[in-house]
């Protein structure tokens, strides 16, 4: 089918430019200045940083957001080299209803589309995904659909044991599984294929790292309905969130220093003094050390820190002049031989989103972070030769590529935030509580009931933004007594 690029996506695209170079404008007037005092100062532009600062902004305090990248958006990135929308990081809204960012698109007229994938009901994704056995053969409809029921009895099994398997990962309630229901080796090596495709795509993490329980934070979520994914990018609900906020781009923060006095921002050439700072930065970065507190952040706010993981999910783009798979599946695996189901790949087939013949490749845990090592052509002949042992050896090479890597990537250092075995799933809670009235915390890694989420990002960021507010009002800011106390 013919695709067009719509005139408003060119538009806010056009939008967006002439923002940055307003931006850079912004930044050389001022130079010269040595140090800058604002009443919020927000690090990170991403999706939390921006909701924060517009919940601020509409409440008439005034703030700097500070950001490291050339961009804003953070983990929100959309590239445009084929005529769609390649979003490299973010992709998903999960689930429709109750949900910020899908109202965001209802009021702005964006466009999406559901997918089969479903995050909430993960058997969902087998409606429409052709696997192929080490043989080359596809699997049949009625053993997908043992698959299909299989997930959710593993699921249920995890959900009824959950005192069991408090301290166990996803790899050990599997065998623990097994032996309760027994199987036969090639049911066994079918299910396990499944399940790690369900987890290690979803979690961004391997089986045996991963906590048996790491989908706990979501039982409490009101968000429900279908995923979707946008077919000119997830980067389109970005301009209407930065009107009216002063953003400095390429400002990496090397130092917070807190007390009594409010807090210094040291960043690679500059100084900036606020009362109070959010802080949005990906758990990567504060797992790093990239910053440093002085005083050293509160003990319990360091276990959360190093006890959370940082998972990896990255995605390789490929462009071809012509469709040669199945056009008609959403999704294209393939079962490896033997047992070996670390090296997994899991293909969606964007041609049956938009008519644009590419493949997107999706890589997670320590496979991708391995992939990160490879160099362009290394990682397109590994996947290449994978696409010929399921479709022949007359396959084309793909015309172009886009390849990301998330945990190379120093301002992200890693996709998303997981639960490891043996952790509590109250460390974000920890992660998000405030640090002497000063410091406060959002991004996904602190959403307690929707981590690595974008709404979950979103919302932390307006919960953040409510924390600041509560205290000034406190301090009895007079700029402020007007407004209502702030939603808790």
């Amino acid at each position: 089918m013919a695709f067009r690029f719509p005139l408003k996506i060119i538009a806010s695209i056009i939008l967006m430019a002439v923002y940055s170079i307003s931006l850079a404008y912004a930044q050389a007037a001022r130079q010269k200045m040595a140090e800058e005092h604002q009443k919020v100062i927000i690090i990170g532009a991403g999706i939390a940083g921006l909701s924060a600062a517009k919940t601020l902004t509409d409440n008439h305090v005034p703030l700097l957001v500070l950001e490291a990248r050339n961009r804003i958006g953070g983990r929100i990135h959309t590239v445009y080299p084929w005529g769609i929308g390649l979003d490299l990081g973010a992709s998903w809204i999960h689930g429709i209803n109750n949900n910020p960012i899908a109202q965001i698109t209802r009021d702005q007229n964006i466009a999406t589309v559901p997918t089969h994938y479903s995050d909430s009901q993960m058997e969902n994704k087998l409606a429409s995904f052709t696997i192929y056995d080490e043989n080359k053969n596809k699997l049949s409809a009625s053993q997908i659909r043992q698959l299909a029921a299989q997930i959710k009895q593993f699921e249920n099994f995890i959900s009824g044991n959950q005192d069991k398997f408090r301290n166990l990962s996803i790899e050990d309630a599997f065998v623990s599984f097994t032996k309760a229901h027994p199987m036969n080796r090639q049911s066994r090596r079918l299910l396990h294929y499944i399940i790690t495709n369900v987890y290690v795509f979803e979690f961004a993490s391997d089986l045996q790292t991963l906590s048996a329980r790491a989908d706990a934070p979501y039982k409490n979520s009101t968000i429900y309905g279908d995923n979707v994914i946008f077919p000119y990018g997830y980067g389109q609900i970005l301009p209407k969130l930065v009107r009216n906020i002063p953003i400095k781009l390429n400002q990496t923060v090397k130092k917070i220093v807190y007390g009594h006095h409010g807090v210094i921002v040291e960043t690679q050439n500059r100084k900036y003094l606020a009362d109070n700072v959010i802080i949005t930065v990906p758990l990567g970065v504060l797992k790093s050390g990239a910053i440093t507190f002085n005083p050293p952040l509160p003990p319990n706010k360091q276990v959360a820190i190093n006890q959370l993981r940082m998972g990896v999910y990255n995605k390789i783009y490929l462009f071809y002049d012509s469709p040669f798979w199945d056009k008609q599946s959403e999704w294209i695996g393939f079962l490896p031989n033997g047992d070996e189901t670390a090296n997994m790949l899991d293909i969606m087939n964007l041609y049956k989103f938009t008519g644009v013949p590419i493949l997107l490749v999706f890589t997670g845990g320590s496979f991708s972070k391995q992939m990160e090592q490879k160099n362009d052509m290394q990682t397109i002949a590994m996947i290449t030769t994978v696409l010929k042992k399921l479709y022949g050896s007359h396959i084309p090479q793909p015309s172009s590529y886009v390849i990301t890597r998330w945990h190379s990537d120093p301002y992200s250092k890693g996709s998303y935030s997981y639960i490891p075995k043996g952790v509590d799933v109250n460390q974000y809670q920890q992660l998000a509580a405030p640090v002497a009235s000063r410091l406060f915390f959002a991004g996904e890694a602190t959403a307690v009931n929707a981590p690595s989420s974008v709404h979950g990002a979103y919302q932390s960021g307006i919960r953040a933004a409510n924390e600041v507010l509560a205290v000034l009002l406190k301090q009895n800011d007079k700029r402020l007594n007007h407004l209502p106390k702030p939603a808790g």
